[in-house]
C-alpha cells in the first residue's frame, strides 16, 4: 500500500576494476542474477529474483508483489 519504489539489480561476483587486468573469470554474468525489489516508503520490502530485465517480466513482478491499490514512483 501507499507509495512503492522498484528497481532491479545484478547480484553476484564483481568484474575486475580495470579492464583488460585479468582474463575471463568467475565475475563472467553467467554467476550472476537479477534481483527485482519493490520497497513501500513504510517500510516493508518485496523481493524475488527474475529471469531477465524485459518491461513484461518486470511488469510481472510489480503486479504479483504490489498491491494494485499502491502508486508507483518512477
Amino acid at each position: 500500500m501507499g507509495t512503492v519504489q522498484c528497481d532491479e539489480t545484478y547480484v553476484g561476483p564483481r568484474k575486475p576494476r580495470y579492464a583488460g587486468t585479468s582474463k575471463r573469470g568467475p565475475w563472467h554474468q553467467q554467476d550472476s542474477f537479477i534481483l527485482f525489489c519493490a520497497a513501500e516508503r513504510q517500510g516493508q520490502i518485496r523481493r524475488r529474483v527474475v529471469s531477465d530485465v524485459t518491461g513484461a517480466t518486470l511488469k510481472a513482478a510489480i503486479r504479483e508483489e504490489v498491491d494494485s491499490r499502491a502508486r508507483i514512483v518512477r
